[in-house]
This record gives C-alpha cells, sequence and structure tokens, in this order.
C-alpha cells in the first residue's frame, strides 16, 4: 500500500494556518503588558492615596500642637477648607516644581509652599542617597489636592431637619484628590478620590 504524502498546496495552508494562530497570539501580548503596567500604576496610585492621608492623619494627631497648625480650632490651619465652588483645572495643575520641598516626615512627598497642592513621587533610588536626585528612576508621579471638610452627621433626632455638624477643634474630614501621571495635563489625567475622618485625641 502506498503512503500517502502532503502536497505542496497542503504544506503552504498548514504553515499559514499556523502562522496567523502565532500572529494573533502575539498580539495579545502587548495588550496584556499594557493591562499589567495600568494595574501597576493603578496600585501606585492607591498606596500613595493612602499613605498620604494616613501620613497627614497620624501627624494632626500627634499633639495639640499640630493639630492647631494644619486643622485649626476653627478651620483656619495650613490645610484648607473646600472652596465654596469648588477646585478648578488651574488649581489642580497649579504645582510650582522651583519652589517644593519634601516634607520632612514623608521623603516621597513634596510641597510647593502651602498645605494644599502636593506631588507624589514614587522612585528607585539610584545613587543611594535616601532623597530623590536628577539621576533615580522615576516609576510614579502624582499631583495631589488636599483639603478639609467639617465632619457632618445626620440629627438622630426624628423630628430634627439637617445635619450635626462636628466642629474642627473635634474631627474633621480630610479629602484627597490624586491625579496621574503628573506629567500630563490635569484633563488627560486618571483621578481617584479619598477621604477620612480624623478625631482630635488631645
Amino acid at each position: 500500500m502506498k503512503k500517502r504524502t502532503f502536497n505542496m498546496i497542503e504544506v503552504v495552508l498548514a504553515i499559514g494556518v499556523v502562522v496567523v494562530g502565532m500572529v494573533s497570539i502575539m498580539a495579545l501580548f502587548p495588550i496584556g503588558a499594557n493591562q499589567l503596567r495600568d494595574a501597576a500604576v493603578d496600585n501606585y496610585g492607591s498606596q500613595a492615596a493612602e499613605g498620604m492621608l494616613n501620613v497627614f492623619a497620624s501627624h494632626v494627631r500627634s499633639s495639640t500642637a499640630n493639630w492647631t497648625a494644619f486643622i485649626g480650632d476653627s478651620g483656619t490651619g495650613n490645610i484648607v477648607k473646600s472652596p465654596a465652588g469648588g477646585f478648578n483645572d488651574a488649581d489642580r495643575d497649579n504645582f510650582d516644581e522651583a519652589s517644593a520641598t519634601v516634607l520632612i516626615f514623608d521623603p516621597s512627598i513634596f510641597r510647593d509652599g502651602d498645605y494644599t497642592h502636593f506631588k507624589i513621587l514614587r522612585y528607585r533610588d539610584v545613587d543611594n542617597s535616601d532623597s530623590f536626585t536628577a539621576g533615580d528612576t522615576v516609576e510614579f508621579s502624582a499631583i495631589a489636592l488636599l483639603w478639609k471638610k467639617p465632619i457632618r452627621l445626620g440629627d438622630p433626632d426624628p423630628a430634627a431637619t439637617g445635619n450635626i455638624t462636628i466642629p474642627y477643634d473635634t474631627g474633621v474630614v480630610l479629602n484627597l484628590e490624586m491625579s496621574w501621571p503628573a506629567e500630563l495635563p490635569y484633563g488627560a489625567r486618571q483621578k481617584c478620590y479619598y477621604r477620612r475622618e480624623v478625631f482630635n485625641p488631645n
């Protein structure tokens, strides 16, 4: 019995099917890499926002002097109140690199003279200087906007209308908007919003 062999047309078709399959699989690699990168950046953003709120919450609660300086008994402290009309895009892009200084309690957070606008950098400390320098590799950069609001609670009295406002010397809501990457204009950045209630233990 004569053994049947593949002819040239069958071989070309088989190679074509294999090539189409391989090209389709290879086309998925960039998509997967982009999704992995975006997930890592989102994770950086969440960690940075949570870390920054934790840093400020811990700092303002650490002493009466810090609470007064940052929150103020009547809300007059360094962290600004939410403006009546909210912040605009110019506020969110208003970070002055020239006047930026690192926060003494977190070397990855920079402020530009006030306690509203911040820049957060996650970087690889290439030169082992324990601070950010031009030679370091930036892995994540974001602009953060921090502001405070009073804590408002629903009145437990069924006959009452409105809310109960907790005074600033007792507690405060710290609000944080994080947008990244910092190099892009505000409208093109990814954004997340966080809030944390902080009570004065002193």
